[in-house]
């Protein structure tokens, strides 16, 4: 069902939108970083390959992230991750 922002508290409204950011950086990073799109490929198996590795490229990372945070008590961003397993 969808609800319109009055159906809900206010308090409730104002943390939804203060975690808008994790939408829009799980975009960024699919968009710009994973490369998601364009999509060169023809063929309805390709196409679905492409998108199930970047989703789980993209499930890994969050995974590293939440790792680091919770192992060092900091944040740790994609970039920082690509850049360190790029190195090696």
């Amino acid at each position: 069902m969808v609800t319109s922002p009055s159906d809900k508290p206010a308090l409730e409204v104002i943390a939804n939108y203060r975690r808008l950011w994790e939408i829009e950086e799980a975009f960024r990073i699919n968009k710009h970083d994973l490369k998601v799109r364009p999509i060169y490929h023809r063929k309805p198996e390709r196409i679905a390959a492409h998108l199930d590795i970047c989703f789980i490229i993209y499930a890994l990372a969050r995974q590293l992230m939440a790792r680091y945070q919770l192992q060092q008590g900091k944040r740790i961003s994609f970039r920082e991750i690509h850049d360190a397993l790029s190195a090696t």
